[in-house]
């Protein structure tokens, strides 16, 4: 016997909602963000015009393609200091990891983590030096005073928008240095400041001026 048109149009509610709910469920089962890429700058060795960096990268098994920053805000042209990058070193648990630069782009290198990774760590230096051309790439650094941009210590992986990274960030100055930027301080311990989390685009538009005579 047929079923009558109001029981139908009950019975496709019914699953309808169920369908919604079914859907509301698997949402919620999703695997969650992967977490920051830290990043830890070193710069108790600012005046010797060296900035010290570590990273550590979440990622999976395969090939990865970092990039160093080539575009800089203000700047018109190309002008990222990647001349001045020096010590590049990667590993995936503990094991040392071979890279290599992209044949087209040296702004890039390619590395191939190897099965069970879960995250790069990457460390490297930075020489900080006068800015003949005066683009933003010309960092300051002096014995009392040094203009730090994120810009000359980050890789970041292909791919993603630079809205769309997160970067955890945090710096290590001299003994006694006070500083002032527009990210926001976490916690201050032993001498490192740990920032909140940030996307790449805003941590590269937020250089943090410090120095020994220092006063906000």
């Amino acid at each position: 016997m047929p079923r009558s048109q109001p029981y139908m149009t009950r019975l496709s509610v019914s699953l309808s909602l169920a369908s919604i709910v079914c859907s509301l469920f698997a949402a919620g089962a999703a695997p969650a963000q992967n977490p920051p890429i830290k990043l830890d700058v070193d710069a108790t060795d600012v005046a010797r015009k060296v900035l010290h960096a570590r990273l550590q990268i979440p990622a999976q098994p395969g090939k990865l393609t970092l990039l160093y920053p080539k575009w800089l805000p203000g700047d018109h042209s190309p002008t990222g200091p990647i001349t001045d990058l020096v010590g590049l070193k990667m590993s995936a648990g503990g094991k040392p990891v071979e890279w290599r630069r992209d044949a087209e782009d040296m702004y890039a290198f390619v590395v191939e983590l190897p099965a069970g990774a879960n995250s790069l760590d990457v460390t490297l230096d930075y020489l900080s030096q006068p800015g003949a051309d005066g683009s933003a790439s010309g960092a300051s650094a002096t014995a009392q005073l040094a203009d730090i941009s994120w810009s000359d210590v980050v890789l970041y992986p292909k791919g993603p928008k630079a809205s769309d990274l997160q970067y955890a960030a945090s710096l290590r100055l001299p003994t006694g240095w006070q500083f002032g930027t527009a990210l926001v301080p976490a916690s201050r311990t032993n001498g490192v400041i740990q920032f909140e989390a940030v996307s790449l685009e805003t941590l590269v538009d937020s250089p943090v001026v410090a120095g020994a005579y220092f006063r906000t």
